[in-house]
C-alpha cells in the first residue's frame, strides 16, 4: 500500500478539509516552527494536513489506521513531543 500525497497551494484549501474532518491531532506551531501537522478522519480516510511557511503545503492520505499513527509517531519525533496518549510515560515524565 502506498501513501498518496497532493500538493495544495493555499491554507484554505487545507483550511476547508480540516473543517470537515474529525481531528486526532495537531503537532507543531506555525508560530514555533515552520510548518504542522494536522492529523484527521474523514469517514474511513486517514489524512495529514501539511501547512508550512517554507515549503509546499500537501494532504497526505494514509491506506489504513496502521499506517496512519506510525506517522504521527513520526512527525512527533521530528518535533520533539512527548507522547501523550493514554499509558504512555508522560505522566511519569513530571512525577
Amino acid at each position: 500500500m502506498r501513501i498518496q500525497e497532493i500538493e495544495v497551494y493555499d491554507w484554505e484549501s487545507l483550511d476547508a478539509l480540516k473543517d470537515r474532518a474529525e481531528i486526532i491531532e495537531e503537532i507543531g506551531d506555525l508560530d514555533q516552527f515552520p510548518s504542522m501537522s494536522v492529523f484527521c478522519r474523514i469517514g474511513e480516510d486517514y489524512f495529514e494536513l501539511v501547512y508550512s511557511d517554507t515549503e509546499g503545503n500537501y494532504i497526505r492520505h494514509y491506506p489504513d489506521e496502521k499506517f496512519f499513527f506510525r506517522a504521527i509517531d513520526r512527525r512527533r519525533d521530528e518535533f520533539g513531543i512527548l507522547d501523550r496518549r493514554e499509558g504512555s510515560d508522560f505522566e511519569d515524565f513530571f512525577e
